[in-house]
């Protein structure tokens, strides 16, 4: 359990499902009530939620995956009324210090072209761009930029690479 600046930021649980659902219903082109509970339930996941402490109510969510020593965030988000406060700031820094402590290499995600709030947080950490998906996603049709961040491992002087 992590806590920082009035928010605790905890693994995600099914009794969270609701909360997490109820943010994903604010953003465009949201994911069913069905894959998001399927994302809570993968073998290589990670999820966590973060949490006021006082009401215990979640507000931000990020959900990823883990293969081998790469990573993917499939999904973040921060309830509408909870957004430029710097909760989606810590959220993240929870997630990448968890993904450095699994030793992960290299961590990818896609976001929205239009989505510039979301870009510069993800550039504050030092995700790169890599590419562009065209007419990625619908509801409204937008190219998906995709980024990458780079974990320094010491020792590795990539033989294996």
């Amino acid at each position: 359990m992590s806590s920082s600046s009035g928010i605790v930021i905890i693994p995600a649980q099914p009794c969270h499902l609701p909360e997490i659902i109820a943010i994903e219903k604010q953003l465009d082109s949201p994911w069913s009530e069905g894959q998001i509970a399927d994302e809570l339930t993968l073998a290589h996941g990670w999820q966590f939620v973060a949490i006021n402490p006082i009401s215990e109510k979640v507000f931000g969510f990020i959900i990823g995956s883990i293969c081998i020593d790469e990573a993917e965030i499939r999904k973040f988000a921060i309830a509408s009324q909870e957004r430029r406060k710097g909760y989606g700031r810590i959220l993240l820094a929870h997630c990448l210090i968890f993904l450095d402590n699994q030793f992960t290499r290299v961590c990818f995600l896609e976001l929205r072209e239009s989505n510039t709030a979301a870009l510069q947080l993800y550039t504050f950490f030092d995700f790169q761009k890599i590419g562009l998906r065209k007419n990625y996603y619908s509801n409204p049709c937008e190219n998906a930029i995709i980024l990458q961040k780079q974990f320094s491992r010491e020792g590795d002087l990539g033989e294996n690479n």
